[in-house]
């Protein structure tokens, strides 16, 4: 499978560790993009524009040649199967990738929650 050679456009705020890990792939994988910044204090992922984009209003959300997909997971496991020239960010071998979802699994769950709500105060200033 490949992609476009389109620029792929990234919503991204730059504290946010999602959106910098998307970022980041997208910038291994040597794709083109347009990082297109949304300063989420100052409320700019609620308005109906990017609710459009993602009803869940976070960040990261990627647009792909049209194709619009949010949660920086999914986003960097469909970078790789759609960009990446071989298996090495995502192996095929079931039990290898298993451990590579059981990481993101942990992230997205157990270690993003907590840091989110660590850092929310500051972030947000609350």
């Amino acid at each position: 499978m490949s992609g476009s050679n389109e620029p792929i456009d990234i919503y991204y705020f730059p504290p946010s560790a999602p959106s910098r890990a998307a970022l980041m792939l997208i910038k291994a994988l040597g794709l083109k993009h347009n990082v297109k910044t949304v300063v989420l204090p100052n409320g700019e992922h609620m308005k109906p524009e990017f609710l459009k984009l993602n009803p869940l209003h976070t960040i990261p959300v990627i647009e792909d040649n049209g194709f619009t997909l949010y949660e920086s997971h999914v986003i960097m496991k469909y970078l790789v199967d759609v960009y990446g020239k071989d298996d090495s960010l995502f192996p095929k071998d079931p039990k290898k990738g298993a451990i590579v979802n059981l990481r993101c699994y942990f992230s997205a769950c157990y270690l993003f929650p907590r840091f989110a709500e660590y850092h929310e105060n500051y972030i947000f200033g609350e």
